[in-house]
């Protein structure tokens, strides 16, 4: 009787263990939208997540990263380059930002990015939203037919 309690606590901690990592292994987005105004850097943009940011975040094992030039403007009209990260976990979100922070060769290659003035601005603006993928697609899939597309701001391959 004994084994047959324990064997069904053995079962039930199984499956409520996968039904967490179930739930667990939803993918979380950050849309992050570099908003730009007439005085905004755009090439500095492209230059910076191009050779800098997007090579870190695949050094961090973060990916693939939609990048997204020209997409809609808000209602101020503002062009924006919005980019789609995708993370594991939450905590990952500070984790990655961390390692950014340490990563030299990341620090070497943004450094003209990064150390821009207050008045010579890249962007008017970052805007970041974090949101869950849904139930129906926990995890980003790229289609394979997708990466032919002529019209990608940046090749998978690449970055």
């Amino acid at each position: 009787m004994i084994r047959v309690f324990q064997s069904l606590v053995l079962l039930a901690s199984i499956v409520v263990g996968q039904a967490s990592f179930a739930a667990d292994s939803k993918q979380y987005y950050e849309i992050r939208s570099y908003l730009l105004s007439e005085n905004s850097d755009a090439v500095a943009i492209d230059a910076y997540l191009k050779n800098s940011l997007l090579p870190a975040l695949k050094r961090l094992g973060v990916g693939p990263v939609g990048v997204f030039e020209n997409a809609p403007t808000d209602e101020t009209g503002s062009a924006r380059v919005v980019l789609v990260i995708p993370y594991h976990d939450p905590s990952q979100i500070l984790s990655v930002k961390t390692a950014l922070q340490a990563d030299q060769q990341y620090l070497d290659s943004a450094a003209e990015y990064l150390n821009r003035g207050p008045r010579e601005p890249a962007y008017q603006r970052i805007e970041s939203e974090l949101l869950v993928a849904m139930d129906c697609m926990p995890q980003l899939e790229v289609k394979p037919e997708s990466l032919a597309n002529s019209s990608r701001v940046y090749r998978s391959e690449e970055h």
